[in-house]
């Protein structure tokens, strides 16, 4: 009599909890959802979804006064897949956009991600002595105590390859070795940088005849991809 009580009494609360109206997600929490799925497709590379999350997440941001450094980094983002679109006037309005919300107080983590992308943006369309200026801006807001430490060994590599794209060899080198040796003492971020050190690492040693290094170097970062992002991943 006990036990069919209980299953009663469960079966009532079940009912009771599915009658029960469920409070709807705020806009704020909406756009973070959508701002995370962006991120999902980016990743993925479905770069015209990951434009349209990111859009309709700012357009839930741009509702709340108070969230402005959401809106910069949805704008960042926005940022970020117009360049992969080679969209590159869009790209630099986007951030322009995304500076302009702290023209007051400026960010300096914000400010640095705005930099870097400005830097990808001038390397990847060939500009390469205006993307080494917005590179050597990023790096010095990155040496901030506050400032994210995964951020900045990417950042560090990324500026390697710019200088590596140069001809600047013995710069990038003591980029790249700045970037290995924050990664010895960070070893919690093995998994998403040290393919990219590998990589650029082989370009270098590439570039400059050391092709048994490079080959190494090569055989490191593709290992280290296909752990990281599956053996199938494009």
């Amino acid at each position: 009599m006990g036990r069919s009580r209980t299953i009663l009494l469960c079966l009532c609360l079940g009912l009771l909890c599915f009658a029960m109206p469920t409070s709807a997600a705020t806009p704020l929490e909406e756009a973070q959802k959508l701002h995370e799925q962006g991120d999902q497709q980016l990743e993925d590379y479905e770069l015209k979804k990951a434009l349209a999350s990111y859009q309709k997440a700012l357009a839930l941001f741009q509702k709340d006064d108070g969230a402005l450094v959401e809106q910069a980094k949805s704008l960042i983002q926005i940022a970020v897949v117009h360049r992969e679109l080679q969209g590159y006037p869009k790209a630099q309005a986007a951030l322009k956009q995304a500076e302009g919300l702290f023209a007051a107080k400026p960010d300096r983590n914000l400010q640095m991600e705005i930099e870097w992308e400005r830097g990808l943006i001038g390397y990847e369309s060939g500009r390469y002595a205006a993307s080494k200026k917005f590179f050597e801006k990023a790096t010095k807001l990155a040496k901030h105590p506050e400032a994210d430490m995964l951020s900045r060994i990417l950042l560090i590599t990324d500026a390697a390859m710019v200088e590596l794209e140069s001809g600047h060899y013995p710069r990038a080198k003591v980029w790249l070795d700045e970037a290995s040796a924050l990664l010895k003492k960070h070893p919690e971020h093995a998994a998403e940088v040290e393919s990219e050190i590998a990589n650029n690492l082989g370009f270098y040693y590439m570039d400059i005849g050391q092709y048994k290094l490079a080959e190494e170097a090569y055989i490191k970062a593709l290992d280290g991809y296909r752990e990281y992002y599956g053996q199938h991943h494009p």
